[in-house]
């Protein structure tokens, strides 16, 4: 479970259906880690290693044993749901 630690960390601990928080409070929890630089950085490169790594099931990224994220029918729309929620706000942030 190392492999992408701060990504399941983030998934399990703010994202996860089982956390129960509103989407406003998940989205305030998630702005302000972002908004600490090293944290954000530890995740963009975690994200790009993810993005890069062809055998990461997408699907069980976001919804597995430990928790549920999102229930994807596929690796491309699981994909894109990490890309929509985490990766286009870290990137925004670094512009």
């Amino acid at each position: 479970m190392s492999e992408y630690r701060t990504l399941k960390n983030l998934l399990a601990s703010v994202m996860s259906v089982e956390v129960g928080l509103s989407e406003e409070r998940e989205e305030a929890v998630l702005m302000a880690s972002l908004q600490k630089t090293e944290y954000r950085n530890r995740l963009r490169e975690e994200l790009e290693t993810a993005f890069a790594d062809s055998s990461l099931s997408w699907i069980n990224l976001l919804d597995n044993e430990r928790y549920c994220v999102f229930a994807a029918d596929s690796d491309e729309e699981a994909k894109e749901y990490i890309k929509e929620h985490l990766w286009d706000r870290i990137v925004s942030m670094d512009s």
